[in-house]
């Protein structure tokens, strides 16, 4: 007797699926004022992974891990995202990567108006106030100065803005003249010591991603005030002996002051000079 013999033969996937996921991501907050401010982010949107399998022609894959697609994410925080895929034989694949979001957005900064100076005091609109003027950009002259100074002393508003941080760090980064905040002007910026000429003044913003901006102005200092002079009192004297009804007259210098030049040039226009005969008679 011949025996029959029966073989069985079962085929097992052995093989693993393939997922690829998105490269790691850098997501930059958009420009513009944050929604969330101070939990500055953005919504993050990303495509699925993509999976590929030897026998399975749809894989499943799921999330493990992370936030979903469209959820906001925040600035400084590292997210990993991580998917599993599983075919239909039970074998499995994993594929993970990370999502940042950066502020990279530098913020605003508006300088006054270099064309829209005023003296305190001195409005060109009767009806608007110093803190107006400063509001739409003016640059305003604070009087009065020290005689002898020659410099000038401004007061004004710079004003920033920044798309994730309310506290921007405000600092000067040319123009060695001191400035502090004007008493008299809340949020305006006090600046003395301007001398003769132009100054630019230049200033920086920068928020707490390293993000900067800077704005600039230049103010011309003139001296357009006139000096003061001091005569010194009319002189009477009787006319001396021998100088044939005439005399000898001494006078002092007349006191000329200026708020910018030390010594001020004087020069007699008219008139005889100190220590000349004089005739009898008036003579200016």
């Amino acid at each position: 007797g011949n025996a029959a013999v029966y073989c069985h033969f079962e085929m097992i996937d052995g093989t693993d699926p393939v997922l690829t996921c998105p490269d790691d991501m850098i997501v930059a907050v958009p420009p513009g004022p944050n929604k969330d401010i101070p939990l500055c982010g953005t919504e993050v949107f990303w495509d699925p992974p993509l999976v590929t399998d030897n026998c399975d022609a749809a894989p499943e894959v799921i999330q493990t891990s992370g936030p979903a697609p469209g959820d906001f994410l925040v600035v400084d925080t590292t997210y990993e995202v991580c998917y599993l895929a599983t075919d239909a034989a039970g074998n499995t694949d994993t594929c993970c990567f990370t999502i940042n979001v950066e502020d990279q957005t530098k913020p605003e900064i508006f300088c006054p108006d270099p064309t829209l100076v005023q003296g305190e005091g001195d409005d060109i609109d009767p009806n608007e106030t110093a803190q107006q003027f400063l509001d739409r950009g003016g640059i305003l002259i604070v009087f009065p100065e020290p005689p002898g100074s020659c410099t000038a002393n401004i007061s004004y508003r710079i004003e920033f803005r920044d798309n994730c941080d309310e506290d921007v760090v405000l600092s000067k980064i040319t123009g060695n003249y001191p400035a502090l905040e004007d008493p008299d002007n809340p949020g305006a910026i006090l600046q003395s010591g301007l001398p003769l000429g132009e100054s630019t003044i230049v200033w920086q913003v920068e928020d707490g991603a390293g993000n900067s901006a800077t704005c600039g102005f230049t103010v011309t200092v003139a001296d357009d005030v006139p000096p003061t002079i001091e005569c010194p009192g009319d002189i009477a004297v009787p006319t001396q002996a021998g100088l044939d009804c005439a005399a000898v007259v001494d006078y002092p210098d007349p006191i000329a002051l200026d708020n910018c030049t030390d010594p001020v040039t004087v020069i007699q226009t008219a008139g005889l000079p100190s220590g000349s005969v004089f005739p009898v008679g008036t003579t200016t």
